[in-house]
């Protein structure tokens, strides 16, 4: 008798832990859309957090997102900010992020480097601190086709692979082909800034370490 009910515990409390390893995984999966950025002049240039409604390669830019948007947890727990720019129609949750940026479309850029793998602030734990500035300045006309994009950013946990986005924002974006711009091509927004971002500027001193996540 004794021995039936051990037998019964163990496979009660196994039974329990596989429902809870699916139930995170579960949770794992679901990237959650946390809101929309805004596309604004970068922290100490003139009309700093004003919205930019189109530019070219060279302008610099940051992206603005809801006030308080942050990570589930810090670079120390695993988590890391990636940027993106992806064709309309792409699920930035779905998308891989690596150390050189996404698999679909393309990451924006911090100087001539991808703005890929940024450490999470863990003091307030999670917050997203590193806004820009950014640009597109080394893509050409080649590495983006005109179309509608999707640009932002996202919160990724782990190592590359599928469903390892743990959140994002994004804001639309047009590209269009001028041979006047010296990569070829140039960039509006059709969406007004949102009444709900944050109207704070962030210094652009926060660190980027593209190396920090592993792919």
């Amino acid at each position: 008798m004794a021995t039936t009910l051990k037998i019964w515990v163990c496979l009660g409390t196994a039974a329990l832990m596989t429902l809870w390893l699916a139930t995170a995984w579960m949770a794992a999966d679901a990237a959650e859309d946390a809101g929309a950025v805004d596309v604004v002049v970068p922290a100490g240039q003139s009309g700093a957090g004003t919205p930019i409604a189109a530019g070219g390669s060279a302008t610099t830019f940051s992206l603005l997102p809801p006030a308080g948007a942050s990570c589930s947890g810090t670079s120390i727990d695993g988590y890391f900010q990636h940027t993106f720019i992806v064709p309309v129609g792409t699920e930035p949750g779905a998308v891989t992020f690596g150390r050189f940026g996404p698999d679909v479309g393309l990451a924006l850029l911090q100087g001539s480097a991808p703005a890929s793998g940024i450490n999470v602030a863990t003091d307030p734990p999670g917050l997203i601190t590193n806004l820009g500035p950014f640009n597109l300045g080394a893509w050409t006309a080649a590495d983006l086709p005109e179309g509608e994009y999707l640009v932002g950013m996202a919160c990724v946990i782990g190592p590359a692979g599928p469903d390892h986005v743990d959140r994002f924002w994004s804001g639309d974006l047009t590209i269009r082909h001028d041979d006047a711009d010296p990569a070829g091509f140039v960039w509006s927004r059709a969406t007004p800034p949102s009444s709900t971002t944050s109207t704070s500027t962030t210094s652009s001193s926060s660190t980027t370490s593209s190396s920090s996540t592993t792919s």
